[in-house]
């Protein structure tokens, strides 16, 4: 038996051939990018409104200052580009949904509505998460080192922007964490058991996480610790309800 093959099957039988997925996934691609595209340009109108928040966000002290002529354009693109991609997530996820569709059973095929509703739920949550809770405490975790040695920070509203933005991602990415408990005991690689079994574990990591991420105080521990593993119970529940 060949260990390539022009041709690909799925669990109804049907053989696929390889061009074919690949040209599904373009034509995805595509859709993907111009509601993407969509989205950034309708939020480039409201882009001063979006840099208000994220400067914000960080609760700096002083002012963000800018090194190039070009680097105020830059920011616009950035924050419209952002906004774009957070904007068309449920898009996004609806054709990630449809192209791994072929390879599921018909029952499972039912599951599109509560994966595209639920993945752009918790990717929009974490990255409102981020700018409101996670943001602020890590930068004042992180700007307190330069003040523990007397400096005073002036940063480029470049780096910040990418920092914020990145961080924001990064959160959005880590709540999707839920789906993916869901989908490996979906595919049988865990059991809600063995998700069950290893709470104790999952409340350690993620109160050690947020220890790292927050500035030293209970509060602050709590607030983020808690959050983090709750996602970890949003997922065994996930499993238990669909995972059958």
């Amino acid at each position: 038996m060949p260990l390539l093959s022009s041709k690909t099957e799925n669990k109804n039988g049907k053989e696929l051939p390889v061009y074919d997925h690949l040209l599904e996934l373009r034509v995805r691609l595509l859709w993907s990018l111009g509601v993407i595209i969509f989205f950034a340009v309708l939020s480039s109108f409201f882009s001063n409104n979006i840099l208000g928040i994220i400067k914000n966000a960080g609760g700096l002290p002083g002012k963000l200052v800018y090194f190039s002529p070009y680097e105020g354009f830059l920011i616009y693109f950035k924050i419209s580009l952002f906004s774009g991609l957070v904007l068309a997530s449920p898009v996004i996820f609806y054709h990630l949904w449809m192209f791994i569709s072929p390879g599921l059973y018909e029952r499972e095929k039912k599951f599109i509505l509560p994966f595209v509703f639920l993945s752009s739920i918790f990717f929009i949550s974490g990255v409102i998460f981020s700018f409101f809770t996670g943001i602020p405490f890590i930068t004042k975790f992180l700007l307190k080192f330069g003040s523990d040695i007397r400096l005073s920070p002036k940063l480029s509203v470049d780096s910040y922007l990418d920092f914020i933005l990145s961080t924001g991602l990064t959160f959005g990415l880590v709540f999707e964490w839920p789906i993916l408990i869901f989908f490996l005991a979906k595919m049988k690689i865990i059991s809600t058991f063995a998700l069950i079994k290893k709470r104790k574990h999952a409340l350690l990591v993620s109160f050690i996480i947020a220890g790292v991420i927050t500035p030293p105080d209970i509060i602050s521990l709590f607030s983020l610790g808690i959050p983090i593993y709750s996602l970890y119970e949003i997922g065994i529940l996930l499993a238990r309800i669909f995972a059958k």
